[in-house]
């Protein structure tokens, strides 16, 4: 199994926990795959963006391809939640899990 975590994710909100759930599990919940897929733009960007700060959380300048010793990005990981009925739900990250997916993933920390 290959997860998808970063050093750098951050929480959106103080109560919010990390959580460790399936790719696949993921897809399934994700209301409009075949609208997300057709965003290529959105998941190549969010594959760019995970390949740059995943492991080393500092600006990376396009131009000059050097990391900043004083700026830094942080990473918010996909946020879920549990609807009424006990099935799970994407609230935020669709592209985000569609890009983890086609980088070989197969499960991803959540903020739930």
């Amino acid at each position: 199994m290959k997860t998808a975590d970063s050093i750098c994710k951050m929480r959106r909100r103080e109560n919010q926990k990390f959580i460790t759930i399936s790719i696949l599990d993921l897809l399934n919940a994700v209301e409009n795959l075949p609208y997300i897929l057709s965003e290529r733009s959105r998941i190549e960007s969010a594959k760019n963006y995970w390949l740059n700060y995943s492991k080393d959380n500092r600006y990376l300048c396009n131009r000059t391809g050097e990391r900043s010793e004083f700026l830094y990005q942080t990473i918010e990981m996909p946020e879920v939640y549990y609807k009424e009925d006990g099935k799970l739900a994407i609230s935020d990250g669709n592209h985000r899990i569609v890009a983890f997916c086609e980088l070989g993933y197969t499960e991803v920390i959540c903020e739930l």
